[in-house]
Parts: C-alpha cells; structure tokens; sequence
C-alpha cells in the first residue's frame, strides 16, 4: 500500500472529500453547522475550552484549505504561508468576524468554515499579476 494518490481518479476522491469535510454543503444555521455567530462565541469567550474549539476550528478549517489546493495544484486561489502561525490565522478570523458583523450584523448566520476560508484568502491574496514567461 502506497502512502500517496497515484491516480487522478484516487486525486478527485481525496479533493472531494477534503472539501465536503472542510466547507460542507450550503446550509443555514437551522441545520447544525457551525455559524459566524457561534464560531464568535467561542472566541470571544473566557473558558480554555472554548478558547481552544475557537483555535482549533480555525487551524482546521485552514489546513484543510491548503491540502485541498495542495492536492490539485491550485496556486492561484490559495497562498497561504507555509509558517502561519495557529495564532496569526485566529487573529485575523476574529478581526474579519468582528468588521463584517459591525456592518453586516445578519452575516452571523454564515457557515463559519466558508468564513473562515474568505477571511484568509483575503489576508493572503495570490500575485495575479505574476510577469509572463519569455520563450527562448
């Protein structure tokens, strides 16, 4: 048995699960998924435990981000730095939780790990404008 996918069938597989897992369906707060609101919650709590789930959810739903555009070579989308520290990414979750809900206060009810995904990419946008190649 072999420790990686070596066929692109057995890629797809492990993408779509990665993704399903990370983001899920589309759903509302009425279905059990973890919102804005509820992933605010556990931040801004003063318990170790919600602290934590706050932590964790966020390393998560990050690292499932830079497998999933690991495993299809996506390097347009996702840059996120290797070295991002669990604390830098909860930081910047938090500050885009609390902009988004001054002014968007119904956004609460969002699916957390789509936020959570937006609220990176945004930190870490990609060089879109990447010079192009010469041939020679």
């Amino acid at each position: 048995m072999r420790g990686r996918c070596d066929t692109p069938s057995t890629y797809f597989a492990v993408l779509a699960s990665v993704l399903l897992a990370v983001t899920g369906p589309a759903r509302s707060a009425e279905t059990g998924a973890m919102t804005v609101g509820d992933l605010r919650e556990f931040c801004i709590a003063s318990d170790a435990g919600s602290k934590s789930a706050c932590q964790f959810f966020i390393y998560g739903v990050v690292q499932g981000v830079r497998l999933a555009a690991g495993v299809v070579g996506d390097k347009t989308h996702f840059c996120i730095p290797d070295d991002l520290s669990s604390r830098t990414m909860e930081t910047i979750v938090k500050q885009a939780i609390g902009q988004d809900l001054m002014l968007f206060p119904a956004d609460r009810d969002l699916d957390a790990s789509g936020f959570v995904g937006a609220a990176i990419q945004k930190a870490f946008p990609c060089d879109r404008r990447a010079p192009a190649r010469r041939a020679q």
